[in-house]
């Protein structure tokens, strides 16, 4: 059996040791499989657990000691929905009668901007993108909108929920699927309930309490002044906008460099 990964061994942790449920890493073949079988529960899961890194360009910089430049959306990415794609695959070649509840986890091992990398994939759930309007007062603001655009729960309704590792960034958090068919069965597992008893439970209707907007899934989305033209007349705002903001970063990488002071001290790093 291969080692595992620091997001699997993580995963495997939660599940067994937070939640109480069995679970049983899945032998590698030549078909692409999840990486858990999981039992001790209801219809039992199967969980596929995925990681967000810094892209290769990036390390690759970062390694040779050149600045590197990385930009990240604080809604939908094309990342995020590549990954569900693969992982609904998966899922569905050792579960093709869909008799589990299939988990997607997502770890994200981003740096320095873990906590966008966060915001990136549950925007990505979501389908989330920025609206700007004025408000009364005729200063700029902006709101984040659901479903501005397909997300991956809206594309992928197989997924009951993912899981999100913001490995350090913050704690573990579970999105639920509203779009699942079996949206309420998985409401009676244990790991929704754990998540609940946790406060760790994101869904639709906790968002939108904290404000979030949410567009109406029968329009024609890939228009964005359609989109604004909606939310202006649904929330009574003036000159609606949708944005795509996005977080751009550059790191280097600084070596430490000893120096011998007073007492044979290290001195400061460079």
């Amino acid at each position: 059996m291969k080692q595992r990964e620091r997001a699997e061994a993580t995963a495997e942790y939660i599940l067994q040791s937070k939640v109480g449920l069995q679970v049983n890493p899945v032998p590698t073949s030549t078909t692409e499989t999840p990486e858990f079988q999981v039992d001790g529960d209801g219809r039992g899961y199967l969980v596929e657990v995925k990681t967000r890194y810094n892209s290769e360009q990036w390390r690759e910089d970062i390694h040779s000691g050149e600045a590197a430049l990385e930009s990240r959306s604080l809604g939908w990415s094309r990342w995020a929905e590549d990954v569900a794609r693969k992982a609904v695959s998966q899922l569905a070649a050792l579960d093709p009668s869909h008799e589990r509840w299939w988990i997607l986890w997502i770890s994200v091992a981003v740096e320095p901007t873990g906590t966008t990398a966060v915001q990136e994939v549950f925007g990505s759930l979501f389908g989330t993108r920025q609206a700007a309007y004025w408000d009364e007062d005729g200063k700029g603001r902006y709101r984040d909108c659901l479903y501005a655009m397909p997300g991956v729960f809206e594309r992928h309704p197989e997924l009951c929920a993912c899981v999100i590792d913001p490995s350090g960034f913050g704690p573990v958090n579970i999105a639920i699927n509203e779009f699942a068919p079996d949206k309420e069965s998985f409401e009676t597992s244990k790991l929704y309930r754990t998540a609940v008893e946790n406060h760790a439970l994101v869904t639709e209707a906790g968002l939108v309490e904290r404000n979030w907007m949410v567009c109406d899934r029968g329009l024609e989305r890939r228009d964005e002044a359609v989109v604004a033209t909606h939310l202006q007349e649904k929330y009574g705002l003036e000159k609606v906008m949708i944005l795509n903001i996005q977080e751009h970063s550059a790191s280097m990488f600084v070596p430490h460099e000893a120096k011998n002071g007073p007492g044979g001290e290290a001195g400061n790093q460079a």
